[in-house]
């Protein structure tokens, strides 16, 4: 595994443990201290996270391709709420999300040395399960969505500079066309990631 690949893992693995114990904390510690110290206390997880990451994790990730698939699933789902949350419900943003899954099954299929057929069952699975995930960013954001179909009308205007303002009807047919178009193209992209980082280096 070269310096970059190691570097890579580490882009997508490190992070986690930090985010989550800033999380965690922060949520934890709302009504128990101040506000204003609220962001502390979270940053008191972030540096245990950190600390966990430097002198635990760090000698954890030159195994992440062997690691269980139930661990890489759940920081998979962990990602995608993550996206899901900071970019507000917007369900576009979490495609990034399957396509750096699909480089790293993808060099995780070429170390391991797949025959060709496993390659193909295990890009086809990675690819079923990214758009399945997707899938319920979709239904959560449809919720959203449709709770108040006013604001979302109106965000949705001022959004895109609209002359007019979207009805419920056209909101919902986005909701529905959009999210299949979304969970074909997670589909698709993440296949195409896990083949062409597949084909790449050694």
């Amino acid at each position: 595994m070269s310096k970059a690949e190691s570097f890579f893992i580490w882009l997508i693995i490190g992070p986690v443990i930090p985010v989550l114990l800033f999380l965690i904390f922060w949520w934890t510690s709302i009504g128990l201290v101040s506000d204003q110290s609220v962001f502390l206390v979270g940053l008191v997880g972030l540096g245990i996270g950190c600390f966990i990451d430097i002198f635990l994790l760090r000698q954890k990730i030159s195994e992440a391709y062997t690691w269980s698939p139930r661990i890489l699933a759940a920081i998979y789902i962990f990602y995608s709420i993550c996206v899901f949350g900071f970019f507000m419900g917007v369900p576009v943003f979490n495609i990034a999300v399957g396509i750096v899954a699909g480089i790293f099954m993808g060099r995780s299929f070429k170390h391991s040395g797949k025959s060709k057929e496993d390659f193909a069952k295990g890009s086809f699975r990675v690819s079923v399960f990214s758009a399945v995930i997707m899938g319920g960013i979709c239904l959560a954001s449809a919720y959203f969505a449709t709770k108040d179909i006013t604001d979302t009308a109106l965000n949705l205007k001022g959004m895109f500079k609209l002359s007019f303002l979207p009805t419920g009807n056209m909101i919902i047919a986005l909701i529905v066309f959009g999210g299949l178009g979304l969970i074909i193209l997670e589909y698709w992209l993440t296949k195409r990631a896990v083949q062409w980082s597949n084909r790449i280096g050694t």
